[in-house]
């Protein structure tokens, strides 16, 4: 009689078990394994306590173990990209452990100790080298560096930690001029002490190859730099570079920001490695945010400042990740010396539109000249929608409106559909509403937070042009402003609001005095609250009866839009006025903070809404009119009327 199949276990299934098993057994019996239960899909199999004379620690690490029926060549994994980086983010070290079956041997790495690699490249995978033998000495090897990595983290409690710098040989040569040359430019940092004994955790240990250095920050990654160069760099060069590699280390790690700026600052006038690609851009950035003005205009000076800089772009990204945050002083300092870089190039247009783009709004001619000698420096440079773009921004913030038309009017036609409701918005400013609408309504503009303005003024300018009638008008905020004041402090008819309002549709008291009125006779008036919040964008109270108003006639995109806009150009001055305005209910208080939370979540803002509205309507048997599956549009009367 033939016998049933019956299910066979996978060798790899095995070799799992006995991997588990080996390790138990290698680990000090004190050492409490706990399995993870299989909810962890990041590469986590234990988690290991540390115990020392049968007292805890407060130090562990987790394990991923990997088997080998057989090696093929020297131990080796390969692990995803993800899962490294997700490991470097936890408050535990994760030691990478593989088990070779034929020869009943125990490898180890620790993942924080590898070489550093880009985590935002585009690699999927690491193959990573195991090479450490588990011995009778590992588990004493273990305990330190978990020690190591949990003191790391709070660096500035260590101060000062020990230094170690060692090396034989350079290039062929001594290390002796290149190891005392780092600790000649570490000296004026009180936060390390040298060392020549064994360091004590946390430490940091410099040491000097024949072809480059490694910066080893105890419980951190190695940072490992080779120069390919045929003669040896120079002493200060090594030591810069080292500077710069510690620093990175000390402050993202380290969490000491404050140091870590001023080893930049001390590396950044002879390291190659602050120029290298794949740190730039965060230099620039860290040196930008905290306003290191010299050692932010030398790193820019020898990249961007430098004509065909191979790295040029990083350097640049860097400046664009801080430039809001920079101080007007340190801009005009770097676009300066831009200026001054270009005299030396054979094509300088690159420099001269960098260095106008930083200085930008801060000095509109200077800007405008910069973008001119551009252009004459480079024929194509006004073939690129971007110099248009930027210098009808210029105009724009520069009160300069049918300039700022013209310009953005010009990278419309090149293409640059990006410009178009900045176009729609220079337009409107500059008084010529209905060409103004046309182009709001030919933007793509619908969806998105960042277009939350757009929508709103799309609106305001259908009430300008459909409900006042005025197609188009010579602004006078002068006259507007003389007439309002000359009627205080009257209450203001609708008629006068719309005799001011014919003199500048676009001043914001009008409109704003409008808005009690059309409630007065029972009508929310949409587009008056809207065409008040536009013209007055940084009075509060405007944005606040806008979010009722959406809410009240059931419009919630804009009252979303209203919130997102008051957190634009209010920021906090928005929330201290719910919180100390007396007109604002406790019931209106904690609706407004409580979609104020979820701004940047559509889904949520209407689940929020929808929380709100059953538990002020308990009794309610209609869903509120925003939970309908379209967003509801303002009707035509809405917008139209005042």
């Amino acid at each position: 009689m033939a016998s049933k199949k019956k299910p066979t276990r996978a060798r790899t299934h095995e070799l799992e078990d006995e991997s588990y098993t080996k390790f138990r057994a290698a680990r000090p019996s004190a050492w409490p394994v706990h399995k993870f239960d299989g909810s962890d899909d990041y590469g986590r199999d234990l988690l290991v306590e540390i115990f020392k004379n049968s007292q805890p620690t407060g130090n562990e690490f987790s394990v991923q173990l990997k088997a080998r029926e057989r090696l093929d060549g020297a131990p080796k994994v390969k692990l995803k990209m993800t899962t490294l980086n997700h490991w470097e983010d936890q408050p535990s070290p994760t030691l990478i452990v593989l088990w070779d079956a034929a020869a009943d041997q125990l490898y180890y790495e620790w993942a924080h100790r590898l070489p550093w690699s880009d985590p935002t490249g585009e690699k999927k995978t690491r193959t990573i080298p195991v090479p450490h033998r588990w011995t009778d000495d590992t588990p004493a090897v273990l305990a330190e560096e978990a020690d190591a990595y949990r003191k790391v983290r709070d660096l500035g409690q260590y101060f000062p930690v020990d230094l170690e710098v060692v090396g034989d040989e350079f290039f062929g040569e001594d290390a002796g001029a290149v190891v005392a040359a780092v600790i000649d430019a570490l000296a004026p940092f009180k936060e390390f002490k040298v060392t020549f004994g064994k360091p004590q955790a946390p430490f940091v240990r410099i040491t000097v190859l024949p072809n480059g250095a490694e910066v080893s920050l105890s419980g951190t990654p190695i940072r490992r730099m080779t120069y390919g160069a045929t003669s040896a760099p120079r002493p200060e060069v090594i030591a810069g570079d080292v500077l710069f590699g510690l620093s990175f280390a000390v402050g993202t790690i380290g969490r000491r920001r404050d140091v870590a700026v001023r080893l930049m600052q001390s590396a950044v006038s002879h390291s190659y490695m602050a120029m290298a690609a794949g740190r730039l851009a965060d230099a620039v950035a860290i040196l930008a945010s905290s306003d290191a003005q010299e050692a932010l205009a030398t790193l820019v000076h020898r990249t961007l400042g430098v004509e065909n800089h191979p790295n040029a772009a990083e350097a640049l990204l860097g400046l664009e990740l801080t430039k809001k945050s920079m101080s007007d002083d340190l801009r005009k300092r770097l676009a300066l010396g831009l200026e001054a870089d270009a005299e030396e190039w054979q094509r300088p247009a690159a420099a001269l539109r960098t260095a106008a783009w930083l200085v930008g709004p801060l000095d509109p001619a200077k800007a405008i000249e910069l973008w001119d000698a551009a252009a004459a420096a480079d024929v194509n440079t006004t073939k690129d929608p971007r110099y248009w773009s930027e210098r009808g921004g210029i105009f724009f913030l520069d009160g300069q409106f049918d300039e700022s038309v013209k310009a953005y009017k010009e990278a419309v036609r090149i293409g640059d559909e990006y410009s178009r409701p900045l176009l729609a918005d220079a337009l409107m400013l500059a008084g010529k509403y209905a060409e103004a609408l046309k182009e709001f309504e030919r933007s793509n503009i619908r969806e998105g937070n960042a277009n939350a303005e757009w929508r709103l003024k799309l609106i305001a300018l259908t009430l300008i042009v459909d409900g006042l009638g005025i197609k188009q008008q010579n602004r006078d905020e002068f006259i507007a402003e003389r007439m309002w004041q000359d009627n205080q402090p009257s209450k203001p008819s609708l008629e006068f609001i719309e005799e001011v309002l014919a003199v500048d549709a676009l001043y914001g008291w009008a409109s704003w005095a409008a808005c009690p009125l059309a409630k007065e006779e029972g009508e929310l008036s949409v587009g008056a609250h809207i065409l008040a919040a536009v013209s007055l964008p940084g009075f509060a109270p405007t944005w606040q009866e806008l979010a009722v108003v959406g809410l009240e006639s059931g419009n919630w995109d804009i009252a979303r839009d209203a919130l997102l806009l008051a957190r634009r150009f209010c920021g906090q001055e928005f929330i201290r006025m719910i919180h100390t305005d007396s007109f604002v209910t406790k019931e209106l208080k904690g609706i407004l903070l409580g979609l104020w939370a979820v701004l940047d979540d559509e889904p949520e803002f209407l689940a929020v809404l929808e929380q709100l509205w059953k538990e002020q309507n308990p009794d309610a048997a209609a869903a509120p009119p925003w939970l309908g599956s379209e967003e509801r549009a303002v009707t035509a009367d809405e917008s139209n009327s005042m």
